[in-house]
């Protein structure tokens, strides 16, 4: 998903060359890339309810890095890259957190209210050329809050001139205070810390032309325990699915 300054599950899969940088969406955008992309996308799952999202909606594409390093990925994530050299880059990250009500739908009812607010973290990225990138995060809010993702990306020989095809695997805990934060109920469910998700995926891009990039990504998540027996989550297991088209500036 994913300086000083990612529902959790691969949206904070953080995977390229630049592989902290990246978020769900942004995984179908051109690997390691410092131009701006703006696009749209619609993405589609088997529910895992209201605890992470709602799925079947638009949602925009957005990549952009500057020779400061500082890049923005997605809407409300912003990083700075401290280093580039060869094999090793890391930094501060930044990304905000929506906030939610019990109100907001039915199967939120008894939750826990969230106020929105900054997440701050950091990242470090090893990788190996083009082909191989192992990736570490962690991401702080008040109360204690804390997630940490640990992932791995490989691109595939391309299949063809202007393709790109890789592979994902993504692992995310996550503490206490996060877990009954998002996943708790204000009485009868408190889960501890422990596993989020595991998540494995692959992601196909082709550069139509200079200007347009059509892309997309399927992925399964399996939820840890802590999760999957919350009664505000719905199936342990989902299939993700998703396709952008993204214009580059």
């Amino acid at each position: 998903m994913k300086k000083f300054f990612p529902p959790l599950f691969p949206l904070l899969l953080l995977l390229s060359p630049s592989c902290h940088a990246q978020s769900f969406d942004d995984r179908m955008l051109p690997e390691g890339s410092k131009d701006i992309y703006v696009g749209l996308a619609l993405q589609s799952s088997v529910g895992f309810g209201a605890a992470i999202g709602r799925p079947g909606a638009l949602f925009p594409l957005l990549q952009a890095e500057w020779s400061n390093g500082v890049f923005l990925r997605g809407i409300g994530q912003v990083g700075w890259r401290l280093s580039e050299s060869p094999g090793l880059s890391y930094g501060p990250l930044l990304q905000w957190q929506n906030g939610r009500s019990p109100t907001d739908a039915a199967d939120l009812a008894g939750s826990r209210e969230i106020r929105p607010g900054p997440r701050l973290g950091g990242f470090v990225d090893l990788f190996r050329g083009d082909e191989l990138c192992l990736s570490g995060m962690a991401l702080a809010a008040d109360g204690g809050d804390l997630v940490v993702t640990i992932s791995a990306r490989k691109s595939l020989p391309q299949p063809a001139a202007h393709q790109r095809v890789s592979l994902s695997l993504a692992l995310t805990g996550a503490n206490g205070a996060h877990m009954r934060k998002i996943y708790g109920l204000e009485r009868g469910y408190a889960p501890s810390g422990g596993l989020v998700n595991v998540y494995a995926g692959a992601d196909w891009s082709w550069e139509l032309n200079h200007s347009w990039v059509l892309g997309t990504e399927l992925g399964l998540s399996r939820l840890g325990a802590p999760v999957a027996d919350s009664p505000l989550v719905g199936r342990r297991s989902s299939l993700l699915f998703s396709v952008g088209l993204a214009r580059r500036f």
